[in-house]
């Protein structure tokens, strides 16, 4: 078998500088207190401006605004993640391991999209206020407070990729240098990432349940086109799994490609046929095809 490099690697394997683990520690709790405080001042009528936020975006579809804002967070977090990951592979394949989560550029489109996706979940969390119950299968966390099961779900996948990161460091101190994108702490953020477009889903499951007991219903068109192309991004976090394949830097038979485009396909696009209806299936496909096709740096090289 011929060796994968001519000349020994001397990149660092992984490890980060304290100062970089510090920093990043110092960011992310002074975000997360800034966020606890949004929460507090939300729930006890402090401020208005989340609930006019919500109810604004409601308004284009008639859903609630615990099912408008995370769609919309949710959508642009995983786009700059998206983007931060064929960056970072691409990084990767052309220059082997870098010295930390801070020395790499593309790292940081990803912990923003990661942390974003969880942002997105705990928005759906936080925001029914006053005893509203979002949908038939709300999780009671106080008396008066309701939290929508779609935005546990979300948050949950965040807070799984983000775990992951850390992970990651600690999983090439142990063990070097990865040559797959299998590896255990990348399957968690990809993983996590890829899956949370699922909770689209389950948000609009949630939403029409809401509006069906207010007597509202969106119109027809607009719902099939909505959970249509959340289908198509439920089809593009699952085709991440492939991206081995799709990079040409496999390192695994083949064969394994074409059973993942199968599974992915065959679970995603009739789950849409039956859940949506009639087109859905095609319009989810034509969705994700866009969505790749207008991606060069995903083609192989």
């Amino acid at each position: 078998m011929f060796p994968l490099h001519s000349e020994p690697i001397t990149a660092p394997v992984g490890g980060a500088a304290l100062g970089q683990v510090i920093g990043l520690s110092v960011a992310a709790t002074v975000v997360t207190g800034i966020l606890l405080v949004i929460a507090w001042a939300h729930r006890t009528h402090r401020i208005d401006w989340f609930q006019n936020l919500g109810d604004r975006l409601g308004s284009r579809t008639g859903e609630p605004g615990w099912s408008a804002i995370p769609v919309a967070f949710v959508a642009s977090s995983l786009i700059i993640a998206l983007l931060g990951f064929m960056w970072d592979v691409s990084l990767h394949a052309g220059r082997g391991r870098d010295a930390g989560p801070l020395a790499n550029p593309a790292h940081y489109l990803i912990l923003y999209g990661l942390f974003a996706l969880f942002i997105a979940g705990m928005s759906a969390v936080v925001f029914p206020r006053d005893g509203e119950k979002p949908g038939i299968a709300s999780v009671r966390i106080t008396d008066n407070w309701h939290a929508p099961v779609s935005g546990i779900f979300i948050a949950a996948c965040g807070a799984y990729a983000l775990i992951g990161f850390p992970l990651d460091d600690v999983w090439h101190r142990l063990f070097g240098q990865d040559v797959t994108l299998w590896g255990p702490t990348h399957l968690m953020l990809i993983g996590g990432a890829g899956l949370s477009t699922a909770g689209i889903i389950l948000l609009h499951r949630e939403a029409d349940f809401s509006m069906t007991r207010r007597g509202l219903e969106m119109p027809t068109w607009l719902r099939t086109a909505m959970l249509s192309i959340s289908f198509g991004a439920l089809l593009i976090g699952l085709s991440v799994f492939q991206a081995e394949f799709d990079f040409g830097i496999a390192q695994f038979r083949m064969v394994l490609a074409p059973m993942m485009i199968v599974a992915a396909a065959g679970l995603t696009l009739v789950a849409a046929r039956l859940y949506v209806g009639p087109g859905a299936a095609i319009f989810a496909a034509v969705f994700f095809l866009l969505m790749r096709g207008s991606s060069p740096s995903w083609s192989p090289t």
